[in-house]
């Protein structure tokens, strides 16, 4: 057997509406058929929002896909604009420590020992992609 081609995680992100709360079976099969035909299209609700979204590689990714939905599937969807948003985080704390000595001397006599050591605390920060509402 051949090993399937692992798509990257989209970054585009657009929001999906059916016209009526009837149609809304037929977009989540019509989705779902996407999905299956192309392993780059992704679709989650939002856990902020509560919106249907629809993710996928590129501004033309998703419009090809909307008209998809309404050519092929027959579903009459309402397309949302695209947005990306980056929320910021700190998922790791590193601590970092620097010693440093210091010796002064004055004929050949050390006179001061200086220790001085200083601690700070790294904060890596992960970009999380979240989507705005529209």
């Amino acid at each position: 057997t051949l090993v399937g081609v692992r798509a990257m995680e989209p970054v585009f992100f657009v929001a999906l509406e059916a016209d009526s709360a009837s149609q809304h079976a037929a977009l989540d099969a019509a989705l779902s058929c996407l999905t299956l035909e192309d392993p780059s299209l992704h679709v989650r609700a939002s856990r902020e929002t509560g919106q249907l979204l629809l993710a996928g590689m590129g501004e033309l990714h998703l419009e090809v896909a909307a008209s998809r939905l309404r050519r092929d599937f027959d579903v009459p969807v309402r397309v949302g604009r695209m947005r990306v948003a980056y929320r910021e985080t700190a998922c790791v704390a590193e601590p970092l420590e620097h010693s440093l000595f210091t010796e002064r001397a004055l004929a050949g006599k050390v006179l001061i020992l200086v220790l001085i050591i200083v601690s700070i605390i790294v904060f890596i920060i992960v970009p999380i992609i979240v989507f705005l509402i529209v």
